[in-house]
């Protein structure tokens, strides 16, 4: 299996409450969110709130991820988002979003992201149409933790009504690059690009998955240890996290097998 990645933010895709309306046009506003609500899992509203807007089945264009995406901002009034994570000091991230804007014409709306040490606003163009995705895009930014917390907020500030900001798919991972791709670890699992079967934030193709005696070496002291604990809730032997040591496991020690590290 392909376990949940270091994706640190709640709700980065803003796919909830699917029980909700359903859209039945393109980029239609399915709920409406005042600033202070808690109604948007995961992230602190503020401003004049937001729109979540939907698509409908016949859209071609929509959200990379599901059918939900959002909007900084409601009629005439902009709006922001924020959402503090857990960090490790010295840590590099990046946030990382899709974006595009909604505009009658050929214009720019801006869009400020500020963490920690950094505050950035982005000219977003548009070519105009009521929800301009062709020109979705994928903007990324980094920075170094500085403490144990770390507060990401993402602002549509300022401009004319018929103006705005629309988010899908925000992420904040950390940038570690262990199999020197370019690309972080973190984004190439969500991606499914890379497994981590332990779900440790680690690739496995980085591991030793199955060396559970740090030898550097898969072979039969490891199998018998995983052997010994079978049917067990044993961390050290359960390499897929799944709460027992079973079958699972015993495929992922045979994958691995021989010298590594």
């Amino acid at each position: 299996m392909v376990a949940h990645a270091q994706d640190l933010l709640v709700n980065g895709n803003f796919e909830f409450d699917q029980s909700g309306a359903t859209a039945t046009l393109c980029c239609e506003v399915v709920r409406s969110i005042d600033a202070g609500s808690s109604a948007l899992p995961g992230w602190t509203i503020g401003g004049g709130g937001v729109e979540v807007r939907g698509r409908a089945d016949e859209c071609v264009e929509g959200p990379a991820d599901g059918v939900r995406w959002l909007r900084l901002g409601r009629g005439s009034a902009s709006g922001w988002i924020s959402q503090t994570v857990a960090t490790e000091p010295g840590v590099r991230y990046q946030v990382r979003l899709r974006r595009w804007v909604e505009s009658p014409g050929a214009v720019t709306v801006p869009l400020k992201i500020t963490g920690p040490g950094f505050s950035i606003i982005l000219f977003l163009p548009s070519d105009g149409g009521p929800c301009d995705v062709e020109l979705a895009a994928v903007t990324a930014c980094e920075f170094d933790a500085p403490s144990p917390a770390a507060t990401i907020r993402l602002e549509h500030f300022g401009g004319p009504a018929d103006r705005a900001v629309l988010l899908d798919e925000v992420r904040l991972i950390p940038t570690t690059d262990c199999d020197d791709s370019g690309v972080p670890d973190a984004l190439e699992i969500l991606d499914g690009v890379l497994l981590d079967q332990d779900g440790d934030g680690i690739p496995d193709s980085c591991e030793c998955l199955g060396d559970l005696d740090d030898d550097h070496v898969v072979d039969g002291a490891d199998l018998a240890r995983l052997l010994g604990a079978w049917g067990a809730d044993d961390r050290a032997a359960d390499l897929d996290r799944d709460g027992a040591v079973g079958g699972g496991d015993l495929a992922i020690l045979l994958g691995g097998w021989g010298r590594c590290g």
